[in-house]
């Protein structure tokens, strides 16, 4: 359903049949309902004359550049979305307007509303989400994204594509942060000047290490470039059923080039990745955590393994998402080891919790992504530790 935007206003789409195209329109839809029989006649009625015409306008020299319905069924329809708004007695909605007559007037949000809910609409029904698939790739690209609207619209609009199932990639001016923050899992600021920055953090494919690294570095002017890999795991046998492209040769190679281009090694690590038990997680967890300070890193982040877009769950039994407490085990393991900043990635940790004590835990382990040191353990009767291998560092 259309959420309200400015002035409680809802859209929804109208078409209507051009009043040149209403008879053949109307044959075609006969012919649909009824059958040809033996020609284009019977049931159906002649041939109605916008027919011929089209066709000798197809067989005009230079017609190949003219719009038909003989190509685009679309031609027959003028499309427009009329702007709905309830009546402040009868709560009814009444029909206040068309959108083709307020594009010469208006603000900037009631212009740009509606056509944030063609967008959704119409990629919601390509990727079929109105007959409740949910899985795999439900994307929409938005470029300086609500530019010059109201934070009414910008919330309303933000409602409706996240209740439409699609996942929302965008670029938006910085002013609106404070609104959108809170339908963003994550943003990045994209700076036009470096300034003050000492530290550009970037993340790359060993295959693509090479020249381009050094002339990015080189343009950096003295400032420190780390380059982030996804490791992953060094688990015999699960690297490769990742599909990476990335073996753990090629990962060595890369951290030897970044050394000897003065470059930093960041790494990230997934807990629990498909095909582990919650044991192998944590256990390989830290040993990968071993393998990334002996290559050098010298900042690893911790990514619990997640599902929510359907590659995941489309393994069925070969995945589950680890507990918050081997997310704490892996931290505390790589925190007191020492010589690399370990991270949690602390992205809807609250999926991961298992108990009461969960935000607790959560807190803690944001509390060790600052300090960069053992907090003291939390005390939960109700629940025991991960089931994992106790390591020292």
């Amino acid at each position: 359903t259309c959420p309200e935007f400015t002035n409680g206003e809802r859209f929804q789409f109208k078409y209507t049949v051009r009043p040149h195209y209403q008879a053949l329109h109307r044959f075609i839809k006969d012919v649909a309902a009824f059958g040809p029989q033996d020609d284009l006649l019977g049931s159906a009625g002649e041939i109605p004359e916008q027919f011929k015409e089209l066709l000798d306008d197809k067989a005009t020299l230079g017609a190949g550049r003219v719009k038909s319905p003989l190509d685009d069924y679309r031609e027959f329809y003028e499309f427009d979305i009329e702007i709905l708004r309830a009546d402040p007695l009868t709560g009814q909605s009444k029909v206040v307007g068309k959108l083709g007559n307020r594009l010469g007037s208006g603000s900037g949000g009631e212009h740009r509303a509606p056509l944030y809910v063609i967008a959704g609409a119409a990629l919601a029904s390509a990727y079929r989400l109105d007959r409740g698939h949910r899985d795999g790739l439900r994307l929409i690209l938005l470029d300086e994204a609500f530019n010059k609207m109201d934070h009414t619209n910008i919330m309303a609009t933000m409602r409706y594509l996240q209740d439409l199932g699609l996942q929302i990639f965008l670029a938006s001016p910085g002013e609106n942060l404070g609104v959108l923050n809170a339908f963003l899992h994550r943003y990045y600021d994209i700076l036009r000047e470096l300034g003050n920055v000492e530290r550009v953090i970037v993340e790359c494919h060993p295959a693509f290490l090479g020249e381009r690294a050094r002339r990015f570095r080189d343009a950096l002017d003295g400032r420190t470039l780390e380059v982030a890999i996804g490791l992953e795991t060094i688990q015999p046998g699960v690297l490769e059923r990742l599909n990476k492209g990335m073996t753990l040769d090629s990962f060595v190679q890369s951290a030897e080039f970044l050394d000897h281009e003065g470059m930093s090694l960041r790494v990230f690590l997934m807990l629990r990745p498909p095909f582990t038990t919650e044991e192998e997680g944590i256990e390989w967890a830290c040993r990968s955590i071993d393998f990334a300070v002996e290559s050098g890193a010298t900042a690893c982040t911790v990514i619990p393994t997640r599902g929510g877009n359907g590659a995941m769950e489309a393994l069925g039994d070969a995945f589950s998402p680890p507990d918050i407490r081997s997310l704490e085990q892996v931290i505390d393991y790589g925190v007191g080891r020492g010589r690399m900043r370990v991270f949690a990635d602390l992205w809807d940790v609250e999926r991961m919790f298992v108990c009461a004590c969960g935000p607790a835990r959560a807190e803690r382990l944001a509390r060790m992504n600052l300090e960069q040191r053992v907090s003291p353990e939390v005390t939960c009767r109700a629940c025991r530790p991960a089931q994992g291998t106790n390591r020292e560092g």
